[in-house]
């Protein structure tokens, strides 16, 4: 290699060095503009705002987003995670502006204006901070401009009107933010009375208070499409005088639980007075701020007794759900029976006969369909009339359940035969013309 092909690598390697020293030093050079604020969503803990309504200040908890100023809430998770997603991770190919940003560069964008909006990104000890420019009514780029960092770059207009909007707007319409999928738990208080709710088993909810029993799959089916239209209509801020309007202490009370990946979550809702007909104040329980629900949703709620929630059948059968059953008299074995998609068998394989099997489908199809009446109480300790001991008990296994539900069938008296439920404080009855006829077989 010749002296002069010596000196063009030299310089070459020089020019290269230089390059990328330039490089290093321009943080809005190409590759890196692509990333103005270069921060990690994930390790954002805080979100500040100084715009035209005031202050807004969120902090990410382990339980999501909140508005913690100027009042506390839960805030909208899909909004404020959406927009510090955006803000953390907003690429734009070159700057506006390279190099020193001059004032009337940055007047041209918005970003001097009094209405221009001021956002912090907290990340533990750290802070980015950013100006936005107001996004134009026609149009659908707004400016933004990164402190400690030269030049600016474009927004999505969409985005960044986001910042531009009231305190309001970044609260949690829900009155109760959980998803109905999660719950496993549902309580509803009012004066003297308290009816409670909890989920055993997927699409499985028992009643247990006041009394024990499985919950009518229809009248949950209300309770959540009620739960689903409880949304904040209008904010009232913090009220000097919560008392004034039924909320201290509370007139009604809805908890709920919910199972999330990082374990259970609670809430609960306070209900007080309606002030015009059409809505109630609420307030979620450790929140300051007071808002108004329709009334609507608030009534079809409360109005659910034990009596409507509560499953009247014996057993709900759903097909293929069962798997096996037994029957059990006073003093005898036990008779077991296991159904395996097609046919009645025993455990060790063999086919029931048919005579036993249709009186066995006889049985359950009488406990399934046929609605209890003449509820009362009756403790496991007491038991009711015919039912100590019981003439008959039969013992329920589902697929996808854990454990068995049993049923305590009484013996006739007054022309009526007694039921009770596993884990159920109440009895009820069925005719004995219509239970009868169903069980004389397996009472022999």
């Amino acid at each position: 290699m010749g002296r002069t092909t010596w000196v063009l690598a030299v310089l070459v390697a020089a020019l290269g060095a230089v390059a990328l020293w330039v490089h290093s030093r321009d943080p809005l050079s190409p590759a890196r503009a692509r990333r103005p604020l270069d921060v990690d969503v994930e390790a954002v803990t805080g979100l500040e705002i100084e715009g035209p309504h005031g202050r807004i200040a969120l902090r990410r908890g382990a339980d999501g987003w909140t508005v913690e100023a100027p009042f506390r809430y839960k805030a909208d998770l899909y909004k404020v995670a959406g927009l510090v997603a955006y803000l953390a991770s907003v690429r734009t190919e070159q700057p506006l502006v390279r190099g020193e940003t001059p004032p009337e560069a940055l007047a041209r964008a918005g970003l001097s204006s009094p209405d221009s909006a001021r956002f912090t990104l907290v990340l533990g000890a750290r802070t980015v901070c950013g100006v936005v420019g107001r996004p134009p009514r026609i149009g659908d780029q707004a400016f933004m401009a990164v402190e400690g960092r030269r030049g600016i770059v474009a927004l999505a207009a969409r985005a960044a009107a986001v910042l531009f909007e009231p305190p309001d707007a970044f609260r949690d319409p829900r009155a109760l933010p959980l998803e109905l999928p999660d719950l496993i738990a549902v309580a509803l208080e009012t004066e003297g009375r308290r009816i409670a709710l909890e989920q055993r088993a997927p699409d499985h909810w028992v009643l247990v208070e006041p009394a024990h029993g499985p919950v009518l799959p229809a009248a949950r089916e209300r309770l959540w499409r009620a739960l689903e239209r409880l949304r904040a209509v209008r904010w009232l801020g913090a009220v000097p005088d919560p008392a004034r309007l039924g909320l201290d202490p509370p007139r009604r009370r809805l908890h709920a639980v919910a199972s999330l990946e990082e374990g259970t979550r609670e809430e609960t809702l306070w209900l007080g007075e309606s002030t015009d007909g059409a809505t109630v104040v609420a307030r979620r329980a450790a929140m300051d701020a007071v808002f108004t629900v329709d009334r609507e949703p608030v009534e079809a709620l409360f109005a659910l007794g034990p009596e409507e929630l509560r499953d009247q059948v014996v057993v709900r059968i759903r097909p293929g759900a069962l798997a096996a059953v037994e029957v059990q008299a006073p003093g005898r074995t036990a008779v077991a029976y296991a159904w395996d998609g097609a046919e009645w068998r025993r455990p060790d394989g063999t086919a029931v006969p048919d005579s036993e099997a249709e009186a066995l489908g006889r049985l359950l199809g009488m406990l399934a369909n046929y609605r209890l009446e003449r509820f009362s109480e009756a403790s496991p300790e007491d038991g009711a009339p015919g039912l100590r001991p019981p003439a008959l008990v039969l013992r329920f296994r589902f697929h996808g359940r854990r454990g068995t539900e049993t049923v305590a069938v009484g013996r006739e008296a007054e022309g009526w035969i007694r039921l009770r439920r596993d884990e159920e404080s109440i009895a009820a009855a069925i005719p004995a013309d219509v239970a009868g006829p169903a069980l004389e077989p397996f009472l022999r």
